[in-house]
């Protein structure tokens, strides 16, 4: 190698740094003012939903990203952050995602107004990330997939039925939709409800004897399978399991979209249309003025008594509503039967305490560290002796 050769090459270098360089300034020349326009356009186009928004409370944002920053970190570290910066505010927190303005209600009264309309029945727009997994199913569905005088998301009986009839053959996409459909609804939910109650069984043992006192009483030493009347008669454990839906809502948001302003029962505030309400399941079935000592385990939460003098819309665990979960009847039908049975047959130990929980919220809500519990076998001669 000539002693000319380490110069070119070094020059080749210095050129190809250089014209990085430049290329990165003419990138940020025009980027820089392309948000500065946007924000612009942003600001002009959407001045009354602005206008309106100013005067909700909630964390202060920057320009262009507003609070995305919240979201920031893992699933469980985004919802303890949220959940902590809810307790800055009252019934009612803005946030600005970009340009997706998010109000989150927490007050029964406002809650009504969405669940109960039959006009703000528009299922928030994130709902379709889930679209690619579950199809056209009920979870993602809105009013507009309804045609007018024919039922168009039918059961999966009702499709096979109409599917028989006219000799038309079910694509494997269609099999496909409503199995995640059935997966998803008829038992990610029942089963993230049914692990939290064992959670609390095993945090909670002077609760967890009152129980399996209450099923050794219907059962004896019988080993019958639950029937429908047994069910009826579990009524301290439905307490607990109402309990458990509570404190950890197998779904701790509901979204929805709202395409005219709205203005709310709680106070002095109209959400501007075309923004995304979130009910705060989670957070308003722990207010404190509705639930005294919100984040203790207290099952007499729902003695009749006390039900009876709390708003209708305090306590939507399956929503409510023309919205509201198809099968609640049948979840908690099949919780009780399975739950009573474990019980029957198994105490419960954990050793993890309440209070160390990670919770994380995707679509539903779970254990970020799993459902670590232990499952010690009764026996039930000596119980009911």
């Amino acid at each position: 190698m000539s002693a000319a050769e380490p110069e070119m090459i070094t020059g080749s270098a210095a050129a190809a740094a250089s014209t990085g360089t430049s290329a990165s300034i003419v990138f940020l020349s025009l980027l820089v003012p392309a948000l500065v326009l946007y924000y612009i356009y942003f600001k002009i186009s959407r001045r009354h939903m602005i206008e309106l928004a100013e005067k909700i409370p909630g964390p202060e944002g920057l320009p262009v990203i507003g609070n995305a920053l919240l979201l920031l970190g893992s699933s469980d570290t985004m919802f303890r952050n949220l959940y902590r910066k809810s307790f800055e505010y009252d019934q009612i927190i803005k946030l600005w995602l970009g340009p997706k303005l998010l109000v989150f209600l927490m007050d029964p009264r406002d809650v009504e107004i969405i669940l109960s309309s039959h006009v703000y029945i528009d299922k928030s727009t994130e709902y379709r990330f889930f679209q690619p997994w579950l199809g056209n199913g009920l979870l993602i569905s809105t009013e507009n997939d309804n045609d007018v005088g024919e039922k168009k998301r039918q059961a999966f009986l009702d499709l096979l039925m109409e599917a028989g009839q006219n000799g038309s053959i079910l694509t494997d996409e269609e099999v496909k939709e409503q199995v995640d459909t059935i997966m998803f609804e008829g038992h990610d939910t029942t089963a993230a409800a049914s692990s939290f109650f064992l959670s609390m069984m095993g945090c909670h043992p002077d609760i967890q004897e009152k129980v399996i006192q209450e099923v050794d009483e219907i059962f004896g030493d019988s080993d019958r399978p639950a029937t429908f009347q047994d069910t009826l008669e579990m009524k301290y454990l439905e307490r607990c399991l109402m309990e458990t839906l509570r404190m950890y809502p197998p779904v701790p948001v509901i979204a929805r979209t709202i395409n005219t302003d709205l203005k709310l029962a709680s106070g002095d505030y109209t959400i501007p249309a075309g923004t995304t309400v979130v009910v705060t399941t989670f957070k308003m079935h722990r207010q404190p003025h509705i639930y005294p000592n919100p984040e203790v385990f207290n099952p007499d939460n729902f003695l009749p008594e006390k039900t009876a003098n709390r708003h209708y819309y305090a306590f939507v665990p399956f929503s409510a509503g023309p919205r509201s979960c198809v099968g609640r009847k049948y979840a908690m039908l099949k919780l009780k039967i399975i739950l009573s049975t474990i019980m029957r047959n198994f105490r419960v130990k954990s050793d993890i305490k309440e209070s160390d929980f990670r919770l994380q919220a995707d679509i539903i809500l779970k254990r970020a560290e799993g459902f670590k519990i232990r499952l010690e076998p009764r026996n039930r001669a000596t119980a009911t002796a």
